[in-house]
């Protein structure tokens, strides 16, 4: 081999290796996103539910239906519904990877819990998990709760209850923000 022709061979390898570096870190820098930054509590859906949340019944009159607050170094959201009613109860809100948990500790005392999915901006659909605490076996418990967010100031609620594994009612609810 020539000199010059292992000049060109070596010139070529060198030329593709600087392409190849090239198209590589163009590919690793056009393809690499920027990180995603994991969702938090506050960045998600959820956030928009701390406050005091109102019913009107049916004779008109409005009572506070739910207070919903941030705790635990802003990892969580408790809510509790019907503040000192005897049917007084409490939700516990957080998030498990891009997902968001809610267990809801019930007035009959069990204890179901359910996972939403984050995706959709206006609305959180809790889809049932698991459930502790249900006795007898056959004890109604909360499967689901859809939360779809009207405005900044209205959501509607609509929980379902089952037993034995099969959808036994739905409980609406229309709440306002306290003003």
């Amino acid at each position: 081999m020539t000199s010059t022709h292992a000049h060109t061979i070596t010139t070529r390898v060198c030329a593709a290796a600087l392409l190849g570096v090239g198209i590589l870190s163009g590919c690793a820098s056009s393809s690499k996103a920027e990180p995603k930054a994991p969702v938090t509590l506050m960045t998600s859906p959820a956030h928009r539910l701390v406050g005091e949340w109102m019913q009107t019944d049916e004779k008109g009159v409005k009572t506070v239906a739910s207070v919903i607050t941030v705790t635990s170094a802003k990892s969580a959201l408790r809510e509790v519904m019907f503040p000192g009613a005897p049917h007084e109860m409490t939700n516990m809100y957080h998030m498990d990877g891009d997902s968001m948990v809610l267990t809801h500790y019930c007035a009959i005392g069990n204890q179901p819990r359910m996972k939403a999915k984050l995706g959709n901006a206006n609305q959180l659909d809790f889809q049932f998990e698991s459930v502790t605490n249900q006795s007898p076996a056959d004890q109604e418990y909360m499967g689901r709760c859809v939360m779809t967010f009207k405005d900044a100031d209205t959501i509607d609620v609509d929980w379902t209850s089952y037993k034995n594994g099969k959808e036994s009612s739905h409980t609406p609810f229309h709440l306002t923000r306290k003003r």
